[in-house]
């Protein structure tokens, strides 16, 4: 009995449509994020890169949780390790609220040494821009179970709107399509090691 519904994908669009042909006030409308907020700052790109002693390698940044609906530390620290594996510049900083030891552990697990990496606890709101903007690479570590394209990360439009390329895996959101057809991001199929070789040309191009 709505006037409107909105829905944040073109996966749901088509869901709701099919449920009610007839519906016509259906608006697609994304997660949205503050675009004056998040800008990319080279400043803060520097400072970062020398407060860490990272400003000569490929920084790949991930913001979020572990677990439930994304993949978990000892998914991810193997797959970091397989990206490292392809061009040992990258260098992986991860801000989780998760239990810091935790994650730490899973990348020492899989052979990292300290150097590669650095784990750190949930950061201000109003630094987080600097923190995307010290980086090359985003990572989303969403799996693709058939529910996500009905979501949207909000850690993308962060990504984003900091002009920050993204790596994602296949049908999560618009944002694969997004990634491809713009130029913005790379897609993999999964981030489990039988899908890796796939979409390294498309990372190494973009990078």
């Amino acid at each position: 009995d709505c006037d409107y519904l909105l829905v944040p994908t073109s996966h749901t669009y088509d869901l709701v449509k099919s449920w009610n042909p007839r519906a016509k006030k259906i608006l697609q409308v994304p997660i949205s994020v503050d675009t004056e907020k998040f800008k990319f700052c080279p400043e803060h790109r520097a400072e970062l890169r020398k407060k860490h002693n990272i400003e000569d390698r490929t920084v790949s940044f991930y913001l979020g949780k572990f677990g439930y609906l994304y993949y978990t530390e000892k998914e991810f620290a193997i797959f970091c390790k397989l990206l490292h594996q392809h061009n040992p510049n990258f260098y992986f900083l991860v801000v989780t609220p998760n239990p810091l030891q935790e994650v730490e552990s899973a990348f020492l697990e899989q052979g990292f040494s300290k150097k590669d990496f650095v784990i750190l606890p949930k950061i201000p709101y109003n630094e987080v821009e600097s923190y995307i903007s010290s980086a090359d690479l985003g990572l989303v570590a969403i799996p693709p179970f058939p529910s996500q394209k009905y979501r949207t990360p909000v850690k993308v439009g962060n990504y984003l709107s900091c002009s920050l390329p993204y790596l994602i895996t296949k049908g999560i959101a618009d944002d694969d399509v997004l990634a491809e057809k713009e130029n913005v991001g790379v897609v993999f199929d999964s981030l489990e090691e039988k899908d890796f070789e796939k979409s390294l040309p498309a990372l190494d191009k973009l990078l």
